[in-house]
């Protein structure tokens, strides 16, 4: 799971397929952009309302409509392209922190946020996440998976 890291996701595809053996089958797993979308709300609301300004907090991702292009950019053939979405649900915004960072997609940006967020920061970001996008006691945060089926020319 890093072509969503990819700055050349086209060129990452093309090294792809060039290694895969004739007739073979290339499977390929992006997050979309829908990804931690109730997460992000949260942290932008945060931002705005404790520094009159917004982070990149979270990577960004790509648009589901755009990937059968860019693998067929890529050359790869007869590119299917299939989207899961999933609803995880937290009993904390602490424990669904762990999960991010423990899965390695914690962030990397070079524009990210330079000084230590207040202790009170994360407590609004819960806040405002058990206010928007709770149910039964606990939040739930939405995966999207771009998976991308093709073969070698």
């Amino acid at each position: 799971m890093s072509l969503h890291y990819s700055n050349d996701l086209i060129g990452s595809l093309i090294q792809y397929k060039n290694n895969l053996k004739k007739n073979s089958l290339f499977l390929g797993i992006l997050l979309g952009g829908h990804t931690l979308i109730e997460l992000k709300s949260c942290l932008i609301k945060t931002d705005e309302k404790s520094y009159g300004k917004i982070y990149p907090r979270v990577i960004p991702m790509i648009n589901p409509q755009i990937v059968t292009q860019i693998a067929q950019r890529a050359n790869l053939k007869n590119p299917i392209v299939s989207i899961e979405k999933i609803k995880l649900s937290y009993n904390n915004l602490k424990t669904l922190i762990h999960d991010i960072r423990s899965l390695g997609q914690a962030n990397f940006l070079q524009d990210q946020c330079t000084h230590f967020d207040h202790k009170n920061y994360f407590n609004n970001v819960g806040k405002t996440y058990f206010k928007d996008f709770s149910e039964n006691n606990n939040i739930y945060a939405t995966f999207e998976f771009i998976i991308i089926f093709s073969s070698k020319n």
